[in-house]
């Protein structure tokens, strides 16, 4: 009986034991830790960037968009671009539709610059030593460059709607599902002006230095030599991308009286007020703008070396999509081989 005793004590201590190891670990990063981190900061920025879509595989994940044209002929007869070329494609099922990816990207920027303001750079700031005062003033650098990056991605996505779709939701904060149904539509003049302004604003705003005294630069024009710095947003990108956004507007796109009429709200398509001539001359204007800010830029001789990791820093590369070395092009591009397979051939 002493030994049924013994045993009853013995077990619960040891049940008793197990119960002070039974902690709860939390091992999820909560919003606030995201958001009060430099670098995790940085990775949302990164996030907004990823939303880029490739030039070369856009359709499909293997045709180029030339095959949507008489310039190229895709072999896959199955591929989402032959759509484009048997008439198939409609607003269901398009093989170019982007609306769900760039808003998400939309999204993510505007997530970003809600966040970029609680970041918590008190261990340099209150260090007063010189390396971490200037690791303080990097950073703050970066983020300030960081917001005008997020605003021209944001402005960038907005553009492909807008040639795709007309005028489109502008959305410059993120929304809860409880807010989605109240959200309209915005006028083709409203998005033009919005992308105008922003494009503006990433190309005169003067972001406080790294020096000492902190003084104030414009955004680098071009990715220059720095190997780093390309794919990053420039003061050049956002003027090319106003040059581009005003060509449209002066175009038979927008301008369309003779169809457009008849829509009941055209003026999520068509654009009215000023004439063509002034949309040109002010397309005409951002254009010299680009070449002005660029200067005399020397080509690359070869266009093949653009796409060479050892010649990545060219003055000429406006804005660009960073891609990790892969031969994916190749793959999908080979000529006609075994069973007919291949990806975009000339005819």
């Amino acid at each position: 009986m002493k030994n049924k005793i013994y045993f009853a004590l013995l077990a619960s201590l040891f049940m008793d034991s197990c119960q002070k190891l039974d902690r709860e670990f939390i091992t999820d990063v909560s919003q606030e830790q995201i958001e009060a981190s430099f670098d995790r900061t940085a990775q949302l920025l990164n996030a907004v960037y990823v939303e880029l879509r490739e030039g070369f595989l856009d359709i499909g994940g293997t045709a180029m968009m030339a095959s949507a044209t008489d310039e190229a002929e895709h072999a896959q007869e199955n591929s989402p671009v032959q759509n484009f070329n048997n008439g198939s494609w409609n607003s269901i099922n398009n093989p170019n539709n982007v609306w769900a990816s760039y808003y998400r990207g939309i999204r993510r920027a505007n997530f970003f610059l809600e966040s970029i303001g609680k970041v918590n750079l008190d261990l340099y700031k209150l260090d007063p030593s010189i390396s971490q005062q200037s690791i303080y003033r990097t950073r703050l650098f970066e983020m300030e460059r960081w917001k005008y990056e997020a605003r021209f991605l944001r402005a960038f996505f907005y553009f492909e709607l807008v040639k795709r779709y007309g005028g489109v939701p502008i959305i410059n904060q993120t929304l809860g599902l409880e807010d989605i149904a109240d959200v309209k539509r915005n006028t083709l003049q409203e998005c033009i002006d919005f992308i105008k302004s922003e494009c503006d604003s990433v190309a005169t705003v003067m972001i406080p230095g790294i020096d000492v005294n902190r003084t104030p630069g414009l955004i680098p024009v071009s990715y220059g030599t720095s190997a780093a710095e390309l794919g990053r947003v420039t003061r050049g990108a956002a003027l090319a991308l106003k040059s581009k956004v005003l060509l449209y507007a002066a175009s038979e796109l927008f301008n369309n009286p003779s169809w457009a009429g008849a829509y009941s709200n055209k003026e999520l398509i068509s654009l009215s007020g000023e004439s063509r001539t002034q949309r040109w001359q002010a397309a005409s204007d951002a254009a010299l703008a680009v070449i002005t800010a660029y200067g005399a830029t020397t080509l690359t001789i070869s266009y093949n070396n653009l796409f060479n990791a050892g010649s990545l820093s060219q003055t000429e590369m406006i804005f660009i999509r960073r891609n990790t070395a892969s031969n994916s092009f190749e793959q999908a591009n080979f000529p006609i081989g075994l069973q007919g397979r291949s990806g975009t051939n000339p005819s």
